[in-house]
């Protein structure tokens, strides 16, 4: 393994190391190593049991630091509305970003979602505060979304009653068009909404539905989605161009 990749991985598994580095050296160092410029991956650092201070105080010192050359920021568990303002001020080149199990609401996605020109592929499952409104912002701001992942926890169904549902797939249906790649696994949208999505995100080439119980894929129609492969509902179910399901639904 060569040299820059052993401390890349170093720097992804401690990042408190590389934030040392950081505030020893000036910006202009910093910022003149190419993997600096374009990628902070503290993925699997931060979903190790982490203190909410730590990791706050990790991210506010590499985001100042790569200021306005960030192309990707994948960081699970921010609990502070401060570091999501911050990311919004540096965020004009962000093509990725991961902020999984974070605390991201509907009106910080409002402040948020305006200054993310450039992204093309968001993460926030298991954003508990986030909605349907949420998303509705994400999709009539992010323009070139192609990817999207709105994973749920297994257990976690919401205190949606029959009609609501859908909302989250609404949102996605009426605004993400060029989605390519969209997770909803263990969502609690309907066979319905999931349909609207297929109809109207005609690009889409990955789906995975995994744990969706209240989604019945025969009723899909999958058939008519030669490029798609499809994951799910359940452990039985995955489907690419080749399969036919039965009982499909005839949703205008």
């Amino acid at each position: 393994m060569e040299a820059g990749s052993e401390s890349q991985r170093c720097y992804e598994q401690r990042p408190e190391a590389l934030g040392l580095i950081l505030s020893r050296v000036s910006l202009q160092d910093g910022v003149s190593e190419p993997h600096f410029c374009h990628e902070i991956d503290l993925m699997k650092w931060s979903n190790c049991p982490q203190q909410p201070d730590q990791l706050d105080r990790i991210v506010q010192m590499l985001v100042t630091r790569i200021s306005g050359s960030i192309g990707t920021l994948c960081v699970s568990g921010l609990q502070s509305d401060s570091i999501f303002t911050l990311i919004a001020q540096n965020a004009s080149c962000l093509r990725t970003l991961r902020i999984p199990k974070s605390s991201l609401s509907d009106f910080m996605m409002e402040q948020l979602a305006g200054r993310l020109p450039m992204i093309s592929f968001l993460d926030v499952s298991y954003c508990m505060n986030l909605s349907a409104r949420g998303l509705e912002v994400v999709g009539k701001n992010c323009t070139l979304l192609e990817g999207l992942c709105r994973n749920m926890y297994p257990w976690h169904t919401g205190d949606h009653d029959e009609p609501s549902r859908d909302n989250e797939a609404m949102a996605i249906a009426s605004t993400m068009p060029k989605l390519k790649h969209l997770e909803i696994a263990s969502h609690w949208m309907t066979t319905e909404g999931v349909h609207k999505i297929l109809c109207a995100c005609s690009k889409l080439e990955y789906f995975d539905m995994w744990g969706c119980e209240n989604v019945e894929a025969g009723k899909l129609g999958l058939h008519k989605f030669p490029k798609l492969t499809v994951w799910g509902p359940r452990a039985y179910n995955c489907f690419d161009g080749g399969d036919n399901p039965s009982e499909e639904m005839d949703i205008e």
